[in-house]
């Protein structure tokens, strides 16, 4: 909550305060007041978890819109600052951050402005030559300290519960985005990650629900949607790398909150990863809470995290002539903030009643998964191998009862051999409600090998609305040198299915059988442009192995003396491998 005097906070409360809402452009010295503002149509959102099971990352960009007129200059790009202020009380910050698109009407005279605060702009940008170049070991309180001054953004001082925590180095990444990063240092510290009115990035911890004190008791609201439960609290801690890793626990409860994957837990020994534990538990734990949605006025010194109470009729115990009232308590973990004379805040709290287990970001996890690729090779390495990695670039939504194509993968091989595939998808399950209530989502795998139906080598899977990942493994004996077809392709039942850009990850492994002298190598039917793939330079994935080089095609013999080479890359899903140059050939040596 920001601190201001109770004149200011009961100006908004009586709703009908003169508000002035100000824009300051710093690098263009240019103020905009209320009279250029079109009427009413600011809107701030806010957050720090949207999700249905709570996790304690954040690191949500904040997002600010507001329509001008009378404004000439180019503002796109430009650092922006918004301030509210009734009459002569405490001026208000509401956002500060940088205009990424500006809309133009018709005749020029109005600009909306879209904006987001700088986790947005760190999105894209590439920390791998920061993070070769540190010095390691390090600890994490050395290392996101470097990290945010690399990266230009100020972060508030203070101490995190895993900051004297030595790593070592374990990745020589080609690419490495900053925000996973503070997502990595948010989730291994159990903290809400946010970047305040100020342009501060700030670690927030929840209020103990038992010992939590009330930052707004709000009379009226317009609107309240309330479930009948509560999220329940997380009494047990575990670190993972995989879901296979055990890892370590902290806790004896069985509402488990899970952290996996998380890139600086990779090859540490499990004393400090218990220690780990300890540490972040006190943060994740004993906060539980009423998963709600209101609308009411706008109170512009509330903040994401913040504790609020609502008087709502009790129906149990009123009685004609005798109406009773109770208190409920509900936490701010996402808003939206909008108007300007008529300003309303519209307060959420998504949430389970129990943890689910799930991956936040499968991207997240590049560097992870990747590593579980090189332990595969490792074991392999009596055989000649060589690996191609696919993500799709457009997001994938399966519908109820809908057979939708995953993945398509045209190949062949130069002598007889096996050609592995392994699967991780990151699914969005929503099911569906009828009159009896919830029903769980069937989701069913089938292979196709040259458009024949093969077999799907896993049951069908039962999933319940949140995220989940799907994993799979298939190997297909390849005898003949023609060209050959795999497929992929999800049947939901009860519910819908989403995988976002970048979620469906499959990698194909091509290894010679003991005794044959394959040698190894999987060509791609054409060269590809890289760049000219239409797919989001946050897509780009990263070197596998230090020890790829680019091949020439080998063409090979197909029936009826067609040519052809071993891997099709012209289908929708398929984007680029990893670690590829001036051709899209790869061979591991």
């Amino acid at each position: 909550m920001i601190n201001v005097t109770n004149d200011t906070k009961n100006a908004y409360r009586s709703d009908s305060s003169l508000k002035e809402v100000t824009l300051y452009f710093p690098n263009l010295d240019i103020e905009i007041t209320t009279e250029q503002l079109d009427l009413e149509s600011m809107e701030l959102v806010e957050s720090i978890s949207e999700d249905d099971s709570i996790e304690f990352i954040g690191c949500n960009a904040s997002q600010f819109k507001i329509s001008i007129h009378g404004v000439e200059e180019n503002l796109k790009g430009e650092e922006i600052e918004a301030k509210i202020q009734v009459g002569e009380t405490d001026e208000i910050p509401l956002f500060h951050g940088y205009v990424d698109d500006v809309t133009v009407s018709a005749n020029k005279s109005h600009k909306t402005l879209k904006c987001y605060d700088s986790l947005h702009k760190i999105a894209e940008k590439d920390v791998a030559s920061f993070y070769v170049n540190l010095t390691f070991p390090i600890t994490l309180k050395d290392f996101r300290d470097s990290l945010f001054a690399y990266i230009g953004i100020t972060q508030e001082e203070t101490t995190l519960p895993n900051d004297d925590i030595e790593i070592d180095k374990q990745y020589s990444p080609k690419t490495m985005k900053a925000l996973e990063v503070v997502k990595a240092i948010c989730q291994i510290n159990g903290v809400f990650g946010i970047i305040d009115r100020s342009n501060i990035f700030r670690y927030r911890v929840p209020k103990k629900t038992d010992t939590a004190t009330v930052d707004e008791a709000i009379a009226y609201q317009k609107n309240l949607q309330l479930q009948e439960y509560y999220v329940k609290p997380v009494d047990k801690l575990q670190i993972r790398q995989t879901e296979q890793d055990e890892g370590v626990e902290y806790g004896s409860g069985d509402n488990t909150y899970i952290i996996q994957g998380n890139m600086f837990t990779l090859g540490l020994e499990s004393d400090v990863l218990e220690l780990m534990a300890q540490n972040i538990y006190p943060n994740v734990s004993g906060f539980f809470y009423m998963p709600f949605k209101s609308n009411n006025n706008g109170f512009p010194w509330l903040e994401c995290g913040d504790y609020v109470s609502y008087s709502i009729y009790d129906y149990d115990n009123s009685t004609v002539g005798n109406p009773v009232y109770k208190t409920v308590y509900f936490y701010i973990l996402s808003r939206t903030l909008s108007g300007i004379q008529n300003l309303r805040d519209v307060y959420e709290a998504e949430g389970d009643e129990f943890q689910r287990v799930f991956i936040t970001d499968l991207n997240s996890r590049i560097e992870t998964i990747l590593e579980q690729v090189n332990e595969t090779i490792n074991r392999l390495d009596e055989y000649a191998l060589n690996y191609v990695v696919f993500l799709n670039p457009e997001k994938i939504v399966i519908h109820d009862h809908e057979e939708v194509s995953i993945w398509t993968a045209s190949f062949a091989v130069q002598k007889p051999t096996q050609v592995m595939i392994n699967m991780e998808y990151l699914l969005e399950c929503e099911t569906t409600v009828d009159q009896y209530g919830y029903h769980d989502l069937e989701l069913k795998a089938q292979y196709y090998y040259d458009d024949h139906f093969v077999d799907s080598r896993q049951p069908t899977e039962t999933y319940v609305d949140g995220k989940h990942i799907l994993k799979m493994f298939y190997i297909i004996n390849v005898t003949t040198a023609f060209e050959h077809k795999f497929e992929v392709r999800l049947i939901a039942n009860g519910g819908q299915v989403t995988i976002n850009i970048g979620q469906a990850l499959n990698v194909m492994v091509g290894q010679k059988l003991v005794g044959d002298v394959w040698d190894g190598s999987l060509t791609f039917r054409q060269q590809i442009d890289i760049s000219n793939m239409g797919i989001p330079s946050s897509m780009t994935m990263i070197g596998i192995t230090e020890n790829v080089s680019a091949t020439t095609s080998t063409i090979i013999q197909r029936a009826m003396s067609e040519t052809i080479s071993l891997v099709n890359f012209g289908i929708p899903t398929a984007i680029t491998t990893m670690g590829m140059t001036e051709t899209v050939n790869l061979e591991v040596e």
